[in-house]
């Protein structure tokens, strides 16, 4: 089976079955069975002399074996008979365009045509063909009545003409009776009297909607009718997909015709949502249509619709700002800035941007932005000022996103491209162009450190500082839109099937989600609320859906706990006088009505008092004289009672009522007196407390007059004292300015100065690394040579021992077969030839043995040769170990050597430092006391003590060394022969030269040593010449020879100062090539 859909499906009486109808091209009859889990039975649903397509499947109300199949020239009865499915009664329905049917009764069939007419079937045979719109009654004969219609009656209903709007669209069948779809928005409903007639009741009437569409269908026609389990009311839907529904039974209703439907829920749109836009302080958002041109603002937390307002131009997106009280609509023809008031949208401002697809505000409603064409215009939403164009896309702009600082805005394009804007300086400052996807959503993180893109080939790309940091392939799907919470807790992706998937944020591989379904068509626009509880989705097929969402980890967005959404809505200063006139008028109104209304009902009680009395008085009357006669005796009797009753009561109550008139006038004589005691008492009370509120307020007069003296007095010495202040700091802020400009001048001096010692270091670190890397260069490349070499004759060695291995080996074989051989002979001799073979035999025996011998004396000097290469092999290793030890003896005087000369350069800084004093005497002089200091005697015999552990360390490893090349060296003469024993000498040779050489350089190292701390002494000799001027001796010594002796000290500074430099310079040479003479040596060792 190749169909892809089904559609029809119809449940049986008993819910055990269902039988459905595939789509084209196989048009087959499934029936399954829910038991069994399996499908028990198939057929063809249409036949061979009609093969067009089928529209609807009836199963029985009473027999689940039986089914009826119709569509456009197709009428089947289907029975099930060990599955078989096998046809009977009425077939020839070619000449009519049945659109449904369904069962009145378990044997009688009514079914609807696309020209209006109501085809009845009873018992499997044609009874009668009605037109829909006409029909008020049906009046079913008797089964044994013959049949009045024919074929060429049929023939003639269906060449007449109908309205275009006459099909029956719908057939809805319930016990008392039916209902269908026939007409714009009409539904006929059908009460069933008895078993043979059906009288119409009501039409029930879709209400024509305020808004009409640009479309040119009848958006009233009914779709689908269903009841509820009660069969108390009836359910409708329509092509505008708008639900309906109408009480069936009333009444009210039975004298009614026509019934109009009421509408389930709110006035929802027709045709593609393409704008959506929410705010910040109120629980609202926007939405605008394609086909239907409307606006609405709606409520999501009371799920109801507060505001819709249709336009004649084209709609192309909606802004709304955080507010809720401003909104930016993007038309045909111009993009406006609008507000929005209680029942109107009223335009504020107009923008020459034609057909905006996108528009959205900042976050804090001062900006928003519209794209036009493949730029983005910024204005402001206080100047309406065009702030920004930001071009860059070469394609249409789907989307645009604000971080919540509004520094930043990331669009998307249909080019692949995503950029970043700065909105401080309208540049951009991002991008990443991805040529193989169209980008049709994007979103940002809160702080703008990250963002997010769909498009076209199903990837979700994080892009973070212009690059892809991740792509997750979702559904392998288009995707449309993206949107990311506030918090940054929650991500929303809606795919090409309309479907909404919520992904674990942040993303991880591979991607995990969870995908739910609502929508039938692509979703267009995607958002979330400002407290990240709501999702807001829109599609094309015309819905609006709501989601709320809850988070599963237990986090939630921080929200101020004294929010809450705003109510304020904005009026019309005209509309609220409008109103405010008409709430006026209507309460005068109201208030007119209230008295006709009392004047009315005061007539009306005067009437029917009057009316009452009257016949009260009839009433009376007849009663006595009809009473009269038969009681007046016993009246008479009873009125005498009564008169004296009365009269004792009357006497009762006169005195009693003298009693109360009594008690009454002492009461008031009490009450007149303790009247006049109070009034007495208070007038007393009240003049004491007017006389002490005048004392107090005196008193407030004076302490008033006393505190605005001494504030007066305040104010003019905090005056004085302000000015003093001023005078003091501002004397205070010149001295420091001057100051500032004297330390200002000496930064600038000591920069100077220590950009020009800067330079020098500079020159001279340059000048020895360039020195010291063509000394280590040329020795690597020697020593590279010398461990090359080394390697090739290692090399020949080991092939030679190789050699020797096998030779020996080739001759052990040869001796053993002629053992074989000599023992094979010895077998074979036969007894007659025993003598003679066997004086042969010995001859050829002392020739073998001479021949064994022979090979062993060959076979000795192998064996000999081989020790000795293996032993040459143990001595090429002790030497790799001595030349090891020797590197890290090397390593060790290139690191003492490394610190003596860090200190002869931080000393020769310092003395650079001192040189550039000489023109300040006292300067100096203490510079050079600090440098004594510096490098004092303790560091001298801490040193001396450091060069001593150091030497007895070196004198002991150094014994411990020569004390193993002894032992090596007594080995190799016990071993080698003369040849080794020659070379042993000369390796002893090199090393005692070593040695020596090694020697002599630490002495040389250690006359360094002392010649330093020569001249350190000679530096503390040269201070200790000239002490500091004692200040209390200055005031004894002339000018003239002050100023004598000073020159004289400077003219000693400076030469001494040459010296060490010159020495200083010499010492630095001699330990260079030291380093050079000693690195070599231990190289070539």
């Amino acid at each position: 089976m190749t169909a892809l859909e089904f559609v029809s499906l119809s449940f049986t009486h008993d819910g055990k079955c269902v039988a459905a109808v595939a789509g084209e091209p196989d048009w087959m009859l499934m029936f399954y069975n829910w038991e069994k889990g399996k499908i028990d039975s198939m057929t063809k649903a249409n036949n061979m002399n009609n093969p067009g397509p089928v529209v609807q499947v009836a199963c029985n109300p009473s027999d689940s074996t039986v089914v009826c199949v119709v569509g456009p020239g197709l009428f089947r009865l289907l029975a099930l008979s060990d599955t078989v499915w096998r046809q009977y009664g009425y077939q020839k329905a070619e000449m009519l365009p049945i659109t449904c049917v369904c069962w009145i009764a378990f044997d009688r069939i009514l079914a609807g045509t696309k020209d209006g007419r109501l085809v009845f079937v009873e018992s499997g045979e044609l009874k009668a063909i009605y037109r829909a719109m006409d029909l008020n009654m049906i009046t079913i004969q008797a089964k044994d009545e013959p049949i009045t219609l024919s074929n060429t009656t049929l023939m003639q209903s269906s060449t007449e003409s109908f309205p275009s709007n006459s099909e029956v669209r719908e057939l809805l069948p319930f016990p008392k009776g039916f209902a269908y779809a026939c007409g714009s928005g009409q539904v006929h409903l059908f009460e069933r009297e008895s078993n043979q007639r059906y009288r119409k009741r009501n039409v029930f009437c879709v209400p024509v909607p305020e808004f009409q569409d640009r479309s040119q269908e009848d958006l009233c026609a009914v779709q689908s009718l269903s009841v509820n389990i009660t069969q108390d009311k009836l359910l409708a839907t329509t092509l505008r997909s708008q639900l309906y529904s109408v009480r069936l039974w009333g009444q009210d209703q039975a004298q009614v015709l026509e019934v109009p439907f009421k509408m389930v829920g709110e006035y929802l749109h027709h045709g593609p949502v393409i704008g959506l836009a929410t705010c910040a302080w109120k629980p609202i958002f926007l939405t605008c249509g394609q086909v239907d041109r409307t606006v609405r603002v709606w409520n999501y937390e009371e799920g109801t619709q507060e505001l819709v307002k249709q336009y004649q131009e084209d709609l192309y997106c909606v802004a709304l700002h955080p507010t809720g009280l401003f909104t930016v609509i993007g038309f045909s023809d111009k993009l406006r800035f609008m507000i929005l008031l209680i029942d109107d949208i009223q335009p504020v401002r107009e923008f020459p941007v034609r057909s905006c697809q996108e528009c959205v505000f900042s976050t804090s409603g001062h900006l928003f932005a519209a794209v036009n064409g493949n730029v983005i215009q910024m204005y402001s939403s206080v100047s309406f000022q065009n702030i920004y164009n930001l071009k860059g896309h070469n394609g249409k702009v789907r989307s645009v996103v604000w971080t919540n600082n509004d520094q930043k805005m990331v669009t998307c394009g249909t080019e692949g491209a995503v950029y970043e804007w700065d909105i401080t300086t309208g540049k951009r400052v991002g991008e990443i162009i991805a040529k193989a996807c169209i980008f049709t959503g994007v979103a940002v993180t809160s702080e703008g450190k990250s963002s997010y893109g769909v498009g076209s080939d199903g990837l979700i790309r994080e892009i973070s500082n212009s690059a892809v940091v991740r792509a997750v392939d979702i559904v392998g799907e288009k995707l449309d839109c993206i949107a990311l919470s506030r918090s940054d807790l929650m991500l929303f992706i809606a795919g090409a099937s309309g479907s909404v998937i919520s992904l674990k944020f942040p993303l991880v591989e591979p991607s995990e989600f969870n995908e739910y379904n609502m929508h039938s068509q692509t979703v267009t626009k995607m958002r979330l609320t400002h407290d990240d509880q709501t999702l807001i989705t829109c599609s094309e097929d015309g819905t609006v859906c709501l989601w709320k969402l809850s988070f599963t980890e237990g986090r939630a967005i921080k929200m101020d706990k004294d929010f809450a959404h705003a109510s304020e809505i904005l009026i019309g200063k005209e509309d609220l006088e409008d109103k405010n006139h008409t709430i006026k008028d209507l309460t005068q109104r109201m208030h007119e009505l209230h008295t006709e209304h009392s004047y009315q009902t005061r007539q009306n009680e005067v009437v029917h008092t009057d009316k009452l009395k009257e016949v009260h008085a009839s009433y009376c009357q007849a009663r006595i004289y009809l009473l009269s006669m038969l009681l007046f005796r016993k009246f008479t009797l009873a009125i005498e009672e009564l008169k004296e009753k009365n009269e004792q009561i009357e006497s009762d109550h006169t005195q009693e009522m003298n009693n109360i008139n009594s008690d009454i006038a002492k009461l008031k004589n009490a009450h007149e007196e303790s009247l006049h005691a109070l009034e007495a008492s208070y007038n007393a009370k009240l003049i004491v407390e007017y006389d002490k509120y005048h004392a107090l307020e005196e008193r407030l007069n004076r302490t008033r007059r006393e505190y605005e003296d001494q504030l007066a007095s305040f104010v003019e010495i905090k005056v004085q004292e302000i000015q003093q202040l001023n005078e003091k700091y501002h004397a205070q802020l010149r001295d420091k300015n001057v100051q500032l400009e004297e330390l200002h001048e000496e930064a600038r001096q000591q920069v100077k100065e220590h950009e020009e010692i800067k330079q020098q270091l500079e020159d001279d670190a340059d000048r020895e690394i360039i020195e010291l890397r063509t000394a280590f260069e040329k020795e690597l490349k020697e020593e590279r040579e010398n461990i090359t070499k080394l390697r090739g004759e290692t090399g020949v060695m080991r092939k030679k021992y190789v050699s020797s291995q096998k030779e020996i080996e080739e001759s052990k074989h040869q001796v053993h077969m002629l053992q074989q051989e000599q023992n094979k002979f010895q077998q074979i001799i036969i007894i007659y030839d025993l003598k003679r073979k066997n004086q042969e035999l010995e001859k050829y025996k002392f020739v073998l043995n001479y021949k064994i011998k022979e090979l062993k004396n060959q076979i000795e000097p192998k064996d000999r040769e081989n020790k000795e290469k293996k032993e040459q092999i143990q001595d090429l290793t002790e030497l790799k170990e001595k030349l090891y030890a020797t590197d890290l003896e090397l390593e060790a005087e290139r690191q003492r050597n490394r610190e003596n000369n860090s200190l002869l350069r931080r000393i020769r800084i310092d003395l650079h430092n001192c040189s550039g004093l000489i023109q300040e005497p006292n300067k100096l002089k203490e510079s050079v006391r600090n440098l004594y200091h510096k490098y004092s005697h303790d560091q001298e015999s801490a040193s001396n003590r450091v060069q001593d552990v150091d030497a007895q360390t070196e004198f002991m490893r150094q014994r411990e060394h020569l004390e193993r090349t002894v032992a090596s060296l007594k080995r190799q003469v016990m071993k080698g022969q003369s040849s080794q024993h020659g070379e042993g000498m000369k390796i002893m040779e090199e090393n005692v030269c070593l040695i020596a050489e090694i020697n002599n350089l630490r002495r040389e190292l250690r006359l360094s040593q002392r010649r330093v701390t020569e001249l350190h002494s000679i530096m503390t000799t040269s201070l200790k010449i000239a002490p500091p001027k004692d200040t209390r001796l200055g005031g004894q010594i002339d000018s003239h020879e002050e100023s004598c002796s000073y020159k004289q000290k400077i003219e000693d500074c400076e030469k001494t100062i040459n010296l060490l430099k010159e020495e200083i310079q010499r010492l630095v040479q001699k330990l260079n090539e030291q380093d050079k003479s000693q690195y070599c040596e231990e190289t070539e060792t």
